[in-house]
């Protein structure tokens, strides 16, 4: 699509064509980075930069193409509790971390660690010259 600039003269045709935007958001619709998607629908991932940055709206397309594939895993997830005890077991380390993790510490009640002075036997301060 040829573009008319405000001087008069013909602009270069974007690249960002219905074509690369399917192929952008087939390339989402599995996880893909943003310069994973730039190769698939074959532009130069400076091109995509260029693009979002002038329309502002096509960054929020994106990040809802990038959220299905989670959303579909974490439903997946969900439904994998009523069949499987592992999952359930999964799902509880991950999302209730402080009961159920596989790290939980026992010592601290989740409450940050303290950083702790560990000083040698023949370790000299420096004199002060």
């Amino acid at each position: 699509m040829m573009v008319m600039k405000k001087d008069g003269k013909m602009a270069r045709p974007t690249k960002m064509t219905p074509e690369v935007i399917a192929a952008l958001r087939q390339a989402y619709l599995v996880g893909a980075t943003n310069e994973e998607a730039s190769h698939y629908a074959d532009i130069a991932p400076s091109t995509l930069y260029l693009y979002i940055e002038k329309n502002p709206e096509f960054s929020e397309q994106i990040s809802a193409w990038k959220s299905e594939p989670i959303l579909k895993a974490k439903q997946m997830a969900v439904r994998g509790i009523d069949k499987d005890i592992k999952a359930a077991h999964w799902y509880l380390e991950r999302r209730a971390k402080k009961d159920y993790g596989a790290n939980v510490d026992l010592t601290t009640d989740g409450e940050k660690l303290q950083p702790i002075l560990v000083k040698f036997i023949g370790d000299d301060e420096p004199e002060n010259d």
